[in-house]
């Protein structure tokens, strides 16, 4: 029998820079064919070093990096024939926090706004807030725009620890800060007697 590539043609993987990746390529055929995996379309075999074939068809790549980003071919041949596939990879840095919130001390009455900055390269991501592990929910007092949590007429129920997260399709980073919450705030009014 010639050989036959079992799984999906054409695959897309991605995968953050440093992190292991394993490229499938089920095949099957009688007698049992032999598995070689290419990269670009060059003619030399990968095996050995940062890449290891494994009896079933599967490419691993031990540390992802840039240059190992590619299209990647398997050819499995017997003497009846050969069949092949493709998938390409893709490396990216991983999404990060690069301005993480600091803790802060305020009073009763004031405002508080935590920072959390992105950094995704090219990756859409989504950032959300928890207080205490506890989902924020925005509202009149608490609003978000694309950098900041901004907390208004801080109460002492506002006192805690806030985390942003941000989530891409591949990864997620978080950074945390405490809110601590003191006093009230007083405000003075000076008259000025002017006679």
């Amino acid at each position: 029998m010639p050989p036959r590539m079992l799984g999906a043609k054409n695959q897309l993987i991605k995968v953050i820079v440093n992190n292991r990746t394993f490229l499938n390529c089920p095949f099957f055929g009688s007698p049992l064919p032999e598995l070689r995996w290419f990269k670009n379309g060059q003619g030399s075999k990968l095996d050995g070093g940062q890449y290891r074939v494994y009896n079933n068809g599967t490419l691993e790549i031990k540390r992802a990096r840039k240059e190992d980003e590619g299209k990647y071919t398997c050819v499995a041949t017997n003497i009846l024939g050969k069949a092949d596939n493709r998938v390409e990879l893709v490396v990216k840095e991983p999404t990060r926090i690069i301005q993480a919130p600091k803790d802060q001390s305020v009073v009763r009455g004031s405002e508080a706004s935590f920072h959390c900055k992105v950094e995704s390269n090219d990756l859409p991501y989504m950032v959300t807030w928890t207080k205490d592990g506890e989902p924020v929910y925005l509202g009149w007092r608490l609003k978000k725009d694309e950098e900041f949590l901004n907390i208004s007429t801080v109460t002492k129920d506002d006192e805690g620890m806030y985390t942003c997260t941000v989530k891409s399709e591949m990864d997620q980073h978080s950074a945390s800060a405490h809110l601590s919450v003191s006093g009230t705030l007083v405000y003075r009014i000076l008259l000025q007697v002017v006679m």
